[in-house]
């Protein structure tokens, strides 16, 4: 037979036996010194990978960055439901999570809405002493009763005005700061409440389940001034708090969070 036939298993007709580059690959692959299939040669571009020279596109990275989040939107994120604007750190620096409002700012914020919520009372109390009918006569006499100086006339006045703030208070850290995430104090000292869970506003129920605790922890030192180191716990908590929340917070998985 001669040896130029291309027999089962011998040489293509025309190539060097000897030529490396001409031998097949085993088993069905590609010869030597091509490419498989589907595998970019020395002088094509792979698709999907960098030009030499341009670094790697991380996964996850700008291609996915413009394709929006997932769902719920994360911390601080522009399109998550409820929360533009906040801010992409969370403590120490970790990615995709908001800062923490630090303790001073929130102090200042709940003084300011305290300042607001005890204005009402502030007004009606002022009324019922511009009337002049606003404590009893004698009431500092031999024998009055020291614990009920006032008149009617000014608890009416005193309890229409208490209210009024308390009205305004489930309003303003309730309702407000459920809805939009911030109560007056607290977009004045730009910082927010966020679900911890979520990335976004706590919503009305979630935001005055937050009020409710927070009257029931300061409750005991209301009606026994010995106890006022309770509530002042809770406002304190923060300060040594990996996650700088009060008891409130904990109780419905609330983070106060910087806003700019």
């Amino acid at each position: 037979m001669s040896n130029n036939t291309n027999g089962y298993g011998s040489q293509p007709y025309g190539q060097n036996p000897h030529d490396p580059a001409a031998q097949p690959g085993q088993y069905g692959g590609a010869p030597q010194g091509q490419p498989a299939y589907g595998q970019p040669s020395h002088d094509q571009q792979g698709y999907g990978q960098p030009q030499y020279g341009q670094p790697a596109q991380q996964y996850g990275d700008a291609q996915y960055s413009a394709q929006g989040q997932q769902y719920g939107g994360g911390y601080g994120r522009p399109d998550a439901y409820g929360a533009p604007g906040y801010a992409q750190q969370y403590g120490q620096g970790a990615p995709n999570m908001p800062i923490l409002a630090s303790w001073g700012s929130r102090v200042g914020a709940a003084l300011l809405d305290w300042l607001i919520t005890i204005l009402p009372t502030i007004i009606c109390v002022g009324i019922a002493l511009g009337t002049g009918d606003f404590l009893k006569d004698g009431w500092d006499a031999p024998g009055a009763d020291p614990t009920d100086p006032f008149t009617d006339r000014a608890w009416a006045f005193m309890g229409a005005g208490t209210l009024l703030g308390l009205l305004f208070r489930l309003w303003n850290e309730g309702y407000l700061q459920g809805k939009r995430g911030q109560s007056i104090g607290k977009k004045v000292l730009k910082i927010g409440v966020i679900n911890e869970r979520t990335g976004q506003y706590l919503g009305v129920g979630r935001g005055l389940g937050r009020l409710a605790v927070d009257i029931l922890i300061s409750l005991p030192s209301q009606l026994i001034p010995l106890l006022f180191f309770i509530p002042l716990l809770n406002y304190l908590w923060p300060l040594w708090d990996d996650k700088n929340q009060t008891w409130h917070d904990k109780a419905v998985h609330s983070l106060v969070v910087r806003t700019a």
